[in-house]
């Protein structure tokens, strides 16, 4: 269904409706659990106006490389890179000044169109996101472009070489969309980031829109009659298959994986009724309606902006929420849509604007606009790394001490300084012996007096893991073997843990393997902590519950003969503190966090009464991170985490005398009370 003109008012309809679910997911609207499925919509329909128009060209004998990149950039290429300009400038005055090189580097890869190969290199994950970027939304353009050098030198070469047979044409592109869905399928199993952002993983979704148009456009469809009742049922098919997913995905949800094919499924049905259907279908005058069209029309620029928005508004009010948050937001993105709609969007597009250019001059100036935000940023990050990212001020030396007060500065003298605190991690990592996601063989390393006969084993997460450089010093002080067993996001309760939505069955495995080896070694005390989000990864209606049981449920499987000794986990800020701080050098206040929100004290309480009920040791050290009321990120001269929820190497090791008389307390509680 189309104009004379040859718009389908059914596309800008369903733009409406992938920009809408993208924005309201982002703005987190709870019913829309899976709005991020609009990407996937987008995808779609841009594999199939693209291949649609490369298929008319070339059968017209008028395809042109020239033109058709030309084309691809008056469409995307202003508003990208004018919201891009605008966010990375924006960025420099309101983002964390520790997080804007990272910011930085984004703009860089986005300017070059390879944000999406940045964002995987870097893991992120998308669908948890923790220190948001205001340019991550970016990734799916990046993986858009790519497909775009793509796709027509794959069509072009076959039709060069096949000429009019549009059998193996059809063969070729369904051969090549096959491909990457089944690297999709591999890769989201072994490593969900980079299925999510490459190209190669995503391609089959613009190539199965873009198989569309080729069957439609090569009349392979027997049902062309205007008003198919099989073309209208596929289309309310396809608007059931997207509402499913929009309510019932979420970030548990596999993705993209074989669950991105039912909404790739549903915007196909859609464009295919539309194609194949009268004007006067009920579908065609829903998607027609004005408000759907406005947002279809301002699709693109509404999806460049909402995110930063949202970013910068939780940025400079971090307590805004709830529906006037909703409104407001959605509305100050619709403005700036329309905006850059109308004054960048639309004018570079349109043929007679004075904005206008003829295909090389377009592409020339694109180029020149991508090395003016590249060598601006890098600049820009080239000069930052002088910033002095502390106070004149110097702070005494730290002391262990319980309900302590916190540095309401950053001290010149601050162990470890904010730019290094990411890189404050024990060295059972760079040893090989803090096991990584994807390890099943349980390793266990040898630490402290190696030789002696008392043996202490520390079993976890990287909870545990966190607490190895305190439990280092006091083994080596004390003549004690300390054997490790970590492994990351495996905590060491007997119950099963979700990984990006699937059992994390590596987790399962080893965990098996590292009993086994701790009922080989009898150890004399066996040191346990795991870390306290990861209820929320747990496979039960009951998640507090199940963790209860876990934790018993390990307590049976360890040696007898071993005293056990269970550490309750640590605080858990919003957001990393260290990009607090480097907002708040001299009002570090403001980087503090009640200890009710940071602190699971149910999870606590039910690991307390399992503990003591098995006739175990449980032990906290929050004392002395965490005053009666707060929870603050410096203490003294150290900075106390290096992450949103890991202590520092520095802490963990002046930590080590408060920790062993903690232990020997539990061990020894007669030479405890007489000393």
């Amino acid at each position: 269904m189309q104009t004379t003109n040859g718009f389908r008012v059914d596309i800008q309809g369903l733009r409406g409706i992938a920009v809408l679910l993208v924005v309201l997911y982002h703005l987190d609207v709870h019913w829309l659990s899976g709005g991020y499925i609009g990407v996937d919509i987008f995808f779609v329909i841009s594999g199939y106006l693209i291949t649609g128009h490369i298929i008319e060209s070339l059968d017209s004998n008028r395809f042109s490389f020239l033109d058709f990149y030309a084309r691809r950039v008056r469409r995307i290429i202003p508003a990208s890179l004018f919201v891009l300009l605008i966010t990375t400038a924006i960025s420099c005055l309101l983002m964390p000044p520790l997080l804007l090189p990272k910011i930085l580097k984004e703009s860089i890869a986005t300017a070059l169109y390879l944000p999406n190969i940045f964002y995987a290199y870097q893991q992120t994950d998308y669908l948890a996101e923790t220190t948001l970027s205001p340019l991550l939304h970016y990734w799916s353009l990046g993986v858009e472009e790519q497909f775009y050098f793509i796709w027509p030198l794959l069509l072009f070469a076959c039709w060069r070489y096949l000429g009019t047979k549009k059998n193996y044409l059809l063969l070729i592109m369904l051969a090549a969309v096959l491909l990457s869905f089944i690297a999709n399928l591999y890769l989201t199993k072994a490593s969900q980031s980079w299925a999510f952002f490459l190209v190669f993983t995503r391609a089959w979704e613009l190539g199965a829109g873009g198989l569309l148009a080729f069957a439609i456009k090569k009349n392979l469809f027997s049902i062309r009659a205007s008003g198919s009742r099989v073309a209208a049922l596929s289309g309310w098919l396809g608007v059931v298959l997207l509402g499913y997913c929009a309510a019932f995905y979420n970030e548990n949800t596999v993705f993209p994986g074989s669950a991105a094919a039912l909404p790739v499924a549903g915007a196909m049905l859609i464009l295919f009724a539309g194609a194949m259907s009268r004007s006067s279908s009920l579908l065609n005058k829903l998607m027609a309606n004005q408000p759907l069209q406005y947002l279809g029309m301002i699709s693109y620029s509404l999806y460049l902006w909402h995110w930063p928005v949202i970013i910068f508004t939780g940025e400079v009010w971090p307590d805004f929420s709830g529906i006037y948050f909703v409104v407001v937001l959605f509305v100050v993105s619709c403005v700036l849509a329309d905006i850059t709609y109308r004054w960048i969007e639309g004018p570079f597009r349109h043929t007679g604007s004075r904005f206008y250019f003829p295909a090389k001059p377009a592409l020339a100036v694109s180029m020149a606009g991508s090395v003016f935000i590249v060598l601006l940023a890098g600049a820009y990050g080239y000069q930052m790394k002088s910033w002095q990212l502390h106070s004149e001020k110097i702070a005494r030396e730290y002391q262990p001490r319980a309900n302590p007060e916190f540095t309401d500065f950053v001290p010149k003298n601050l162990l470890p300084d904010l730019r290094n605190a990411s890189n404050s991690i024990a060295i059972v990592y760079s040893d090989g012996c803090h096991d990584d996601l994807l390890t099943v063989e349980a390793r266990g390393c040898k630490y402290g007096d190696t030789n002696a006969s008392k043996t202490y084993v520390l079993f976890g997460d990287s909870h545990a893991a966190q607490w190895f450089p305190a439990l280092e010093k006091y083994s080596a002080e004390r003549g004690i073997r300390l054997i490790t067993f970590t492994k990351s996001a495996c905590p060491a309760i007997d119950a099963p843990i979700l990984l990006q939505g699937v059992e994390y069955v590596n987790c399962r495995e080893w965990r098996k393997k590292a009993v086994e080896k701790i009922n080989q070694l009898k150890p004399d005390v066996v040191i346990v902590s795991n870390y306290q989000g990861s209820k929320e990864r747990i496979m039960a209606n009951d998640p507090l519950r199940e963790w209860g049981e876990g934790l018993e449920r390990m307590f049976g499987v360890l040696p007898a003969s071993a005293q056990v000794i269970v550490i309750g986990d640590t605080p858990s800020f919003d957001r990393t503190p260290a990009l607090c701080l480097s907002k708040n050098l001299l009002d570090t206040e403001q980087c503090e966090q009640p200890k009710s929100r940071i602190l699971d004290s149910k999870l606590a309480d039910v690991e307390k009464k399992v503990t003591i009920k098995n006739k175990k040791h449980y032990i906290t050290m929050n004392d002395y991170l965490c005053s009666e009321t707060n929870c603050g990120p410096i203490i003294d001269n150290v900075l106390v985490y290096r992450d949103q929820h890991h202590i520092t190497i520095e802490l963990s090791e002046k930590l080590a005398g408060a920790l062993g008389a903690a232990i020997e307390s539990k061990l020894y509680p007669p030479l405890a009370q007489h000393h």
